[in-house]
């Protein structure tokens, strides 16, 4: 996460909370040259693999899925 998403949390309602105890400790600018986690993909194989990855990563907790939805995904059902 970058300084600046850090701080953009902090605006929106409930974000202060949302942040709660947790600490920043990369306060370096993001590199822009990182790349974007679907085009890291390589294979259709992995198709399961990273549509997991975009469930999962959400910083909102109002909107994040709970442990036993992530467990119900079908990345799961598939191994």
């Amino acid at each position: 996460m970058t300084p600046e998403l850090w701080d953009e949390v902090s605006k929106i309602k409930g974000g202060k909370k949302t942040r709660g105890a947790l600490k920043l400790y990369d306060n370096g600018p993001a590199d822009p040259n990182t790349p974007l986690l679907m085009s890291l993909k390589r294979s259709r194989h992995a198709d399961l693999l990273f549509d997991f990855l975009e469930f999962s990563m959400v910083l909102d907790w109002n909107v994040r899925p709970t442990v036993e939805e992530l467990l119900n995904h079908v990345f799961f059902k598939k191994i």
